[in-house]
């Protein structure tokens, strides 16, 4: 076996990991509120926008779910130290990344006539923003996974950093040039394009093993049929799960009460982000101790125990202080949201701890599990077809569907939980 060597994670690199990728979350959040002020797109061309971005969130199911899947192997390899089959895997997800990015981008454009009547658009020309979009994040995500499942922490925040910043940067002249929400879009593929560049770099040493060895390619390639699957299925529930509210806002409401919708939800989205490095940091450390026979106990109830904790206070600061809060975001006509701030943030420390429960399950190989969320979701569907009168009538039952998803996943890990504490014993 070919040697690249592969780093520890100590408590500083994890906290550094953390705190990057939280600048990062926060420039993303900037562009968020410089695009929704009127200078930019103002209430109703931020609606466009956000509803737009919810549809690259479903895309994220695919590039999430290769993502996932690459750090997986990726990590299981590390753990035999074996970069050959590193290489190897890196290489298949590739390739298998182009072909999904390009299937995706087909099927889109097949539907813009019809998305571009449910969304009320003006013009198709958003929608077709979106479609090189797809084909670029869903390669970012390999080089994403890689990073990740080599504990190369640091390069994983750097890029998306970098991503961040190129995106305001190439989204102002964009935008105020007279671009709008096209601009807006393509701002990300620029941006996402150069991240994923600078990923490779880091990602060389492992891109440049030799992967002849038959039988690890073709067990690599097995084992990704039988935990892929499953994996995109678990990234659709979730995704759908903060999604699917703000597409139908778009869709039920008028267009002002669908900017403000998508305001709150905007910062709400802050308390999962915030806590998505969390989780993302404990998948591939999870996945070695499961291939090394180690006990989990003690990481999962730090790793879980933060989630919560941060989703917390994030949603206790919306409640103190929520018109505040979106006056200085997005500017005055926001305010009108403000009694919905706190809501939104408990539902998206429920979307969060979820998110965080099915890493947990895939981790381990409950991927049955892990899937549940799809069936959350399709609750969540049912019940904003029947409960869409008002802006709190979509966030209220998205949130009854979430808290069930939580407890329903929460009690089918207690087995796991359980085996592990007697591993540790």
């Amino acid at each position: 076996m070919s040697a690249v060597a592969l780093p520890r994670v100590s408590g500083t690199q994890a906290a550094t990991f953390w705190a990057v990728s939280l600048i990062a979350g926060g420039l993303n959040y900037l562009f968020s509120l410089l695009m929704g002020r009127e200078s930019f797109l103002g209430p109703e061309g931020f609606g466009t926008l956000t509803a737009l971005s919810a549809l690259l969130f479903l895309d994220g199911v695919v590039t999430t779910a290769i993502a996932t899947s690459t750090t997986y192997h990726v990590a299981k390899a590390a753990a035999r130290s074996d970069s050959r089959e590193t290489g190897a895997v890196l290489r298949q997800m590739l390739w298998r990344a182009l072909g999904m990015g390009l299937a995706l981008a087909a099927v889109l454009w097949l539907l813009v006539p019809v998305l571009t009547d449910f969304l009320h658009l003006s013009s198709p020309r958003p929608l077709l923003a979106v479609l090189p979009v797809l084909v670029i994040t869903i390669i970012a995500g390999v080089f994403a996974g890689g990073l990740q499942g080599t504990l190369a922490f640091a390069a994983a925040a750097g890029t998306n950093v970098l991503g961040a910043v190129l995106r305001i940067l190439f989204a102002i002249p964009l935008v105020r040039g007279g671009g709008g929400v096209e601009g807006a879009i393509l701002a990300g593929f620029f941006a996402t394009t150069i991240a994923a560049l600078l990923a490779a770099f880091f990602l060389w040493p492992h891109l440049r093993t030799s992967g002849r060895d038959g039988g690890t390619v073709s067990s690599s390639f097995w084992e990704f049929l039988g935990y892929g699957g499953p994996t995109t299925l678990a990234f659709l529930g979730l995704t759908l799960l903060f999604t699917l509210d703000t597409v139908l806002a778009k869709h039920y409401l008028s267009a002002e009460s669908a900017g403000l919708y998508g305001a709150v939800s905007t910062l709400g989205r802050a308390v999962y982000f915030a806590t998505l490095p969390l989780t993302l940091l404990m998948f591939p450390l999870v996945t070695r101790y499961c291939a090394q026979g180690r006990a989990l106990r003690s990481l999962l109830l730090r790793s879980g125990g933060s989630v919560v904790l941060l989703g917390g206070l994030i949603t206790a600061a919306y409640a103190l202080a929520p018109g505040t809060i979106l006056r200085l975001s997005f500017g005055a006509p926001y305010a009108a949201a403000a009694p919905l701030l706190w809501v939104s943030g408990l539902f998206f420390t429920a979307v969060a701890t979820t998110t965080w429960l099915s890493h947990v399950a895939l981790a381990t190989r409950r991927v049955g599990l892990a899937m549940l969320p799809l069936a959350g979701a399709a609750l969540q569907l049912g019940l904003l077809i029947r409960f869409h009168d008002s802006l709190g009538a979509v966030l209220g039952v998205s949130l009854a569907a979430s808290l069930v998803l939580v407890g329903t996943l929460a009690i089918g890990l207690l087995p796991t939980q359980t085996r592990e504490q007697r591993s540790a014993s």
